[in-house]
């Protein structure tokens, strides 16, 4: 019985850690394509911190400025 419910946790933490990339992934994109008027540095320093803050959650080094 235990067995059971260690495969049917492990099976509902991999669809939680898969809907949450798929969820990241989807806001880097909208952050991405957001235009920045006048590029304004503020604006732009906010924009790469959110990006490396994502990139962060999701253990994604590589992008994490």
């Amino acid at each position: 019985m235990l067995g059971d419910l260690t495969g049917y946790v492990a099976k509902l933490e991999s669809a939680f850690h898969e809907l949450a990339q798929g969820f990241y992934q989807q806001k880097l994109k909208t952050i991405r394509a957001r235009s920045i008027p006048n590029n304004s540095p503020a604006l732009v320093v906010r924009q790469l911190f959110k990006l490396a803050f994502i990139s962060e959650l999701r253990q994604d080094t590589h992008t994490a400025y």
